[in-house]
């Protein structure tokens, strides 16, 4: 992909008078397991087989930049760059993926030339790409209401406020569960959304809210 625009944390690329020369992100290995059993052909694969679902190990964010300043300025560019972004954990946006954002430790590589600094700026990521706003779906209930949970692609638990004590009724994986809210702020672990939209009924009177992060590989 071709990025012009890089932001690290709140720090945009101006901060440090670089332009990206070039950006190379990884995609997230799979944390595949399986077993060789002697007199089998091929391997039994075991990856799914703890909650039916694939993991991954994070993944690398490389992004290669030019330093265009004077040369008596490059020194300070140098220092500034590490000072604020070598060994910090931070969100990464690029403009070529707007509404996303990588999660990473950063690492700068900075080396300088006879004509040009150049800084290497490496970033070990959570394999998924994060969605900027975190999804939101509330309602005011009075009797019974239908909620549809929409989720990209990384599994998640929400986050669920009720102001008085509810009722839940949804069906994941042909199960259905019916769970009894209390007034407050918790977490179901039944409710762990996948890819897809999931259908939850709410039975009761007052307001729900469900939030969660969504992401996708």
């Amino acid at each position: 992909m071709t990025v012009t625009e890089i932001t690290f944390g709140e720090y945009p690329q101006s901060e440090f008078s670089l332009l990206p020369e070039r950006v190379v992100i990884d995609p997230p290995e799979v944390q595949s397991y399986t077993v060789e059993v002697p007199g089998r052909d091929g391997a039994l694969d075991f990856t799914e087989a703890l909650d039916g679902l694939v993991h991954y190990k994070n993944r690398t964010v490389t992004m290669e930049m030019q330093c265009f300043a004077e040369d008596e300025d490059y020194a300070a560019l140098e220092s500034k760059c590490r000072g604020l972004l070598h060994g910090r954990r931070m969100p990464i946006r690029f403009d070529s993926d707007p509404g996303y954002y990588f999660l990473g430790r950063l690492s700068v590589d900075w080396a300088s030339g006879p004509n040009i600094d150049t800084a290497t700026i490496t970033a070990e990521c959570d394999p998924y790409r994060y969605q900027d706003e975190t999804t939101v779906v509330e309602a005011d209930v009075t009797g019974q209401a239908v909620l549809t949970l929409s989720n990209e692609q990384k599994p998640v638990c929400p986050l669920i406020t009720a102001s008085a004590g509810l009722q839940l009724a949804f069906t994941i994986g042909g199960t259905e569960h019916t769970v009894s809210l209390s007034a407050g702020s918790q977490q179901v672990p039944a409710l762990f959304l996948t890819a897809g939209s999931l259908p939850v009924t709410v039975t009761g009177t007052g307001q729900i809210k469900f939030e969660y992060q969504e992401g996708a590989l």
